[in-house]
């Protein structure tokens, strides 16, 4: 039988409002390792990170976080600045953050504000996806999409309670739009 410290949490544990979150004066990580494994959606991330930064308290040094690793046995790096520690308490002021990443040649960039940070929720942000075949996409966001030629998408993504809003975007697919 198994031990209940094995059991599996029966509910997300995310605090309710943003200063609930534990105050952390100091995060330094230098040459750190990420791994994370799925194997219902045979999905493993392994990631080396050169570095993990951040302060809170009186602090107000930016988080950033750069690593690399293997995504479905493509490459993969990611490049990530958000708000300082401090900042991710106040619940009046939106969450910045500034996320690069790339399996392979597709790449993803995402940029500005979250209200909510750890619940991902209320999300108001830039984006730019680009790569040579939207079918590449699959293993990423597990959506099977047919073979394309190279295409890019960039517009405005929201979340507001549970409706996800896209919109003002410009996309192409070769050499239609």
């Amino acid at each position: 039988e198994r031990a209940a410290a094995e059991e599996p949490a029966a509910e997300e544990v995310v605090p309710e409002q943003r200063e609930e979150f534990p105050i952390i004066g100091k995060l330094s990580v230098t040459n750190g390792r990420l791994t994370y494994r799925d194997p219902a959606e045979k999905l493993e991330i392994s990631s080396r990170f050169s570095e993990v930064l951040g302060s809170g308290k009186r602090g107000e040094r930016t988080v950033t976080l750069e690593g690399e690793g293997r995504l479905e046995g493509r490459p993969f790096t990611l490049t990530a600045t958000a708000g300082s520690l401090k900042r991710l308490r106040d619940d009046d002021v939106p969450y910045p953050v500034d996320i690069k990443a790339a399996v392979g040649k597709t790449k993803l960039a995402v940029e500005g504000t979250l209200m909510q940070p750890l619940a991902v929720k209320d999300i108001d942000m830039r984006l730019d996806l680009r790569g040579p075949n939207l079918a590449e996409m699959f293993p990423i966001f597990g959506i099977p999409i047919p073979t394309t030629p190279p295409y890019s998408l960039s517009g405005e993504l929201r979340r507001q309670g549970s409706a996800w809003i896209f919109k003002n975007f410009d996309g192409r697919v070769g050499d239609s739009d």
